[in-house]
């Protein structure tokens, strides 16, 4: 980290100049990125991130910047990552909302390439129900991957049936 390599600075010093420019960082995404200037709020962020891996507001905005450019993967990849360094449960609840929230909009809008992966995810994740599983399903027999559609239909009945065997 840039800031480890001034000489002389105690280490309460030098965590009060990175909490300044990780500040500073956040203030100029947001301006950046209300100005329109997405690449430039995306580096901004991305800056943030480098100097304080546990900014959640830097995640959080970052997030925004790729849902705003319709860059959907990047957008979860940027919270996926959000909630694996910092373990944050609310930024993780954020993310599973988000992908709830896209998968719905998607399969609305018969836009199954990409309900596909939110739905996925949230599968994968143990945050999907049976609704998740069937609209998964059937975005896969939309897109005439047939094969797929049946074997997520056949996990799902071996979903539901699980409980009763343990009863």
């Amino acid at each position: 980290m840039l800031l480890t390599l001034i000489p002389g600075m105690g280490a309460d010093a030098l965590e009060a100049l990175r909490d300044r420019y990780v500040e500073v960082c956040t203030e100029y995404a947001e301006k950046y990125f209300n100005d329109e200037e997405f690449d430039s709020a995306i580096e901004a962020y991305d800056r943030a991130i480098a100097a304080d891996e546990t900014c959640k507001k830097a995640y959080l905005g970052l997030h925004q910047v790729y849902l705003y450019l319709e860059e959907y993967d990047s957008a979860d990849v940027v919270l996926e990552e959000g909630c694996l360094v910092t373990g944050d449960k609310e930024l993780e609840e954020i993310r599973f909302k988000s992908l709830t929230e896209l998968g719905q909009k998607f399969v609305e809008e018969e836009n199954y390439e990409y309900a596909i992966p939110c739905l996925e995810n949230l599968l994968e994740a143990g945050r999907g129900d049976d609704n998740t599983r069937l609209a998964l399903s059937n975005a896969y027999a939309m897109m005439e991957e047939y094969k797929k559609s049946i074997e997520i239909l056949e996990l799902s009945l071996i979903h539901i049936s699980e409980p009763r065997r343990r009863s």
